[in-house]
């Protein structure tokens, strides 16, 4: 049977779009319909295969058994001897749901930290291919080892920095904010920590550093690597002092137009090798192809704020909008342990006047990033409320890491984003949707006890009732 976009539910679509973790989406024989770019990376298959390739020997039968089982249960977690990196067998745990919508079967896999952590982490090649400054240091923060680059940077010896604490380091980016305990406490219980800070060079030039501090625990040390990131502060200040969302359209407008191009190309002559491609070569056809649509949904995202399409605002309720996404989000709480609790204190069922497709884009934004900022066993609370004469509020709370204060008033500033993969244009998006349908949003935020987002819009009916009589008046 043919792989077909049919096997792929909007539910199954947004799990595989909003984790970070590897993931595979498969038929009950086995066969892959779709994966995420980082099941690619560490299983070394793509669509087209089977997932049995992957599977070790001696877990190939307690697979098989737990497939089976799936059809009588809606969610497993099992561990099982797979091979990661083509070689390396070893226990990783899987989390399997079946969709029964579609009859294909939902993999997550938790793999080992050895596996986890980032490929620059493999620390010899690390210190030597590069741009950033590099130190390696031991649990207690005593340095070990940096790379050329840092000690030129700071023009001292290496000695200096050998043997020294990574305090040391840390102090010669210290602002009057930056806790440098707190900092290495959040490393050492998260296994990763981030910041930004400023250094004021010799000649009085001020730039920004991105310093970001890794635990590994298979060497027991810590890496911390330290990016110029002054163009994207300068960048994100400029937009914060003119027409933001204009400056982004200019910019989205004119990246597209040179990118979509050759975009076009690379798709034609992919399609022509797999013609004559062997089953190998297709595989690495598959994965070329997932990564230019990669592109060109990011393309989107960009020219749907540079160019908004034409709003198209039908009578809807907001009750069943809120509904409807909560069922494709529901896999993805369900398979990370994540609880949604839905409740309202609101008489009736509020109507608006909106646009379905980017109303729902726009809870789904927001749901997605509450969801990816909770561990396992986290709660996500939605609810309406009433807001004064003709408003409604939806409330959305999660029990996540937070947001830190000074990054709350950048929240939905263009190219903002706290994640390595983001491109920062989700919460503009957010943002113009909002106010283009007359609302409002605000976000509050407390680090270690989660984050809430407050969306007010207008409403033109409280409940159905009232709302058939209104249509059937006119």
């Amino acid at each position: 049977m043919g792989i077909t976009s049919e096997y792929i539910d909007e539910s199954t679509q947004f799990f595989l779009e909003a984790t970070e973790k590897p993931m595979a989406v498969i038929e009950l024989n086995g066969d892959i319909c779709e994966v995420n770019e980082n099941f690619t990376r560490f299983f070394k298959v793509s669509r087209g295969s089977n997932i049995n390739q992957i599977i070790a020997q001696q877990s190939s039968l307690e697979f098989t058994a737990t497939l089976e089982k799936l059809s009588f249960e809606k969610s497993i977690v099992c561990h099982f001897f797979m091979k990661v990196n083509d070689k390396n067998e070893c226990t990783v745990k899987t989390n399997l749901y079946f969709n029964h919508k579609t009859n294909v079967i939902i993999l997550l896999f938790a793999l080992p930290i050895k596996f986890r952590e980032n490929q620059e982490k493999n620390w010899l090649g690390a210190l030597k291919h590069t741009s950033s400054l590099l130190f390696l240091s031991t649990k207690d923060g005593y340095i070990q080892d940096m790379n050329d680059l840092s000690y030129d940077f700071f023009n001292l010896s290496k000695e200096r920095f050998i043997g020294n604490n990574i305090d040391y380091v840390l102090s010669l980016f210290s602002e009057d904010s930056f806790n440098e305990d707190a900092f290495k406490k959040q490393a050492l219980e998260s296994e990763y920590a981030e910041t930004v800070q400023q250094y004021i060079h010799p000649t009085k030039n001020i730039r920004y550093y991105k310093i970001m501090m890794i635990q590994d625990h298979v060497s027991d040390l810590f890496l911390l690597k330290i990016t110029d990131y002054t163009e994207k502060i300068l960048l994100q200040e400029q937009l914060g002092q003119t027409d933001s969302m204009l400056e982004v359209g200019q910019m989205a407008a004119s990246v597209a137009h040179e990118i979509r191009n050759p975009i076009t190309t690379l798709k034609g002559f992919t399609q022509l090798l797999k013609i004559t491609a062997d089953e190998d070569t297709t595989k690495y056809l598959n994965v070329i192809e997932d990564e230019i649509e990669r592109m060109e949904n990011i393309l989107s995202e960009m020219l749907t704020l540079s160019k908004p399409t034409k709003i198209e605002k039908k009578p809807l309720s907001l009750k069943g909008l809120l509904d409807n996404i909560i069922q494709v989000i529901s896999p993805k709480s369900i398979m990370e342990n994540i609880k949604i609790v839905r409740m309202d204190e609101f008489d009736g069922v509020p109507f608006l006047l909106g646009d379905e497709g980017r109303l729902k884009q726009v809870f789904l934004n927001l749901f997605k990033n509450s969801l990816e900022s909770m561990q396992p066993g986290g709660t996500l609370t939605i609810y309406m409320q009433h807001c004064g004469e003709g408003q409604v509020n939806v409330i959305i709370k999660d029990t996540g890491k937070g947001i830190e204060a000074h990054n709350l008033t950048q929240v939905f500033m263009p190219y903002f984003t706290t994640r390595s993969d983001g491109t920062g244009l989700g919460m503009p998006f957010v943002l113009q949707t909002v106010e283009d349908h007359g609302g409002t949003i605000s976000v509050s935020s407390e680090v270690g006890i989660g984050t809430s987002f407050i969306v007010t819009f207008p409403i033109i009916e409280k409940d159905e009732t009232a709302f058939k009589k209104l249509i059937n008046s006119k």
